[in-house]
């Protein structure tokens, strides 16, 4: 019998203080890359982070990235999901 899943949740365990490392010092060899900015957010988000996430996110729309400015007023209304 062949049934449909209709999600998948998926778990993945980050080392979150070598991840910030990681893309802080690849920010500083490429300071205009949106996607670090963007992967940071993330990060930050994920540790609880608004003020940091929100920073990050600032940063990347400000080099371009649209993408960031539809979770920037998510954070500052706490609306995430």
């Amino acid at each position: 019998m062949l049934t449909k899943v209709k999600y998948v949740h998926l778990t993945i365990k980050v080392n979150t203080e070598q991840a910030i490392i990681d893309f802080s010092e690849t920010i500083e060899i490429n300071p205009k890359s949106v996607d670090f900015y963007f992967g940071r957010a993330g990060i930050k988000h994920s540790n609880g982070d608004r003020e940091g996430e929100y920073a990050e996110l600032k940063k990347a729309a400000y080099l371009g990235f649209e993408r960031a400015k539809i979770f920037m007023p998510k954070i500052v209304n706490n609306n995430y999901w």
